[in-house]
């Protein structure tokens, strides 16, 4: 079961949802934030460099080795939303919560940073140097992996359906390309089962100008598939990143990685 973290301020964070990570390669050097000295310096670097007046740090072991640390605070400006009490309509204004988070895969090599600004992630990745990895500069670039998906066009039964890895079961729910000509539309295709095993019958390529590519991932040993979304030429990957998914995520990100060549 998908371990659920308790924010001092008894605000959660569920691990579930899927989210949209920059995936990186981990620099060297990492040290865990296990005392809370560390994770004050951390936080405040955090917070000094997205510009918010205060946040709350979450710091979790979640697997052996695999940290995450998310960064609770309030979203740029209130939300209204319509209510309904004591027979009359109204209405409620409220500070909806955001969060940066990373998560460092240590054993297997990784490290995901997600936002729901995408524009934030260089200020938090620069936040980590010097906290997460004592010993790097602060503007010491970090290397992000580089999607490249037509080789799984590739993989056969046995590779979808090994008997020793660390997934059960691959299959292909979704892909998205770019239609031709400039400026052009996106175009999506969808299967209820699995798309692998409809181009295994047709042997028809995967489409050009592929943008994204959509799978379940039934990992080793669980109870149930999880989604997996990479995007062509980057590192973004949408998943739900959990003691259950990370050595089947792992290992589909290293088939996929075109900088691991």
């Amino acid at each position: 079961m998908t371990p659920e973290l308790t924010a001092p301020d008894g605000a959660t964070l569920a691990l579930r949802a899927p989210r949209r990570h920059l995936c990186l390669s981990l620099p060297e050097g990492f040290e865990p934030p296990a005392h809370p000295e560390c994770q004050t310096r951390l936080s405040q670097a955090v917070a000094d460099l997205l510009g918010v007046r205060s946040l709350t740090p979450v710091c979790r072991e979640i697997a052996r080795h695999v940290w995450m640390c998310a960064f609770l605070h309030g979203a740029g400006r209130p939300r209204r939303a319509a209510t309904y009490e004591n027979g009359c309509p109204g209405s409620v204004v409220y500070v909806p919560r955001s969060a940066e988070v990373a998560v460092i895969d240590w054993p297997r090599g990784l490290l995901y940073v997600s936002s729901p600004h995408p524009e934030r992630l260089p200020a938090l990745l620069t936040a980590l140097n010097g906290t997460l990895f004592p010993h790097r500069r602060p503007a010491t670039p970090f290397s992000e992996l580089n999607f490249e998906l037509s080789p799984l066009r590739l993989m056969g039964p046995a590779d979808r359906r090994p008997a020793h890895a660390p997934w059960e079961a691959l299959a292909l729910k979704s892909l998205t390309w770019r239609e031709p000509g400039e400026g052009a539309s996106l175009a999506r295709r969808l299967w209820p089962g699995d798309g692998f095993e409809e181009f295994d019958a047709t042997g028809d390529p995967w489409p050009r100008r592929l943008v994204a590519l959509g799978l379940t991932v039934l990992p080793a040993g669980a109870r149930h598939a999880y989604v997996a979304e990479l995007f062509q030429g980057t590192g973004f990957l949408r998943a739900s990143l959990s003691p259950a998914t990370l050595n089947a995520l792992a290992a589909l990100l290293a088939l996929a990685n075109a900088r691991a060549s």
